[in-house]
């Protein structure tokens, strides 16, 4: 793991540093685990591009979420409840996805915490 300056390691436990350290991580290419751990140091080009469409997809799932859950209004009644459903089946999907992972670390850190979004996403779609 490369030393970072000061102010980069201050800011790794606020919410604002997680997300930077993502972009980092995965976009830039510096990873810790990403995508299976399978590649060390930089991540190729496509999984790079890959990485940058999930926060676009993992934004649109969350608003989503807050729509079905009436915390903002952006889609139709009846299409937040459908995207709902479809959100759980991602996240559900997600928790195989980690569950079968050759990386050990993604399956004993990501699988629960997919698991917990899972059930969450599960929540508020049936309310």
């Amino acid at each position: 793991m490369q030393h970072r300056p000061a102010r980069f390691r201050d800011r790794r436990h606020t919410c604002e540093g997680h997300v930077s350290d993502a972009i980092n991580d995965d976009i830039v290419g510096a990873i810790l685990g990403a995508w299976g751990g399978h590649y060390s140091g930089r991540l190729p080009l496509g999984y790079r591009i890959a990485s940058a469409a999930s926060i676009l997809i993992y934004a649109f799932l969350i608003t989503v979420i807050l729509d079905r859950a009436e915390f903002i209004e952006l889609y139709p009644p009846g299409w937040s409840t459908t995207g709902a459903w479809i959100v759980f089946g991602y996240l559900a999907f997600g928790v195989l996805l980690n569950v079968i992972s050759r990386s050990e670390p993604e399956r004993y850190v990501m699988t629960p915490v997919a698991l917990v979004l899972a059930t969450l996403a599960l929540l508020v779609a049936l309310a």
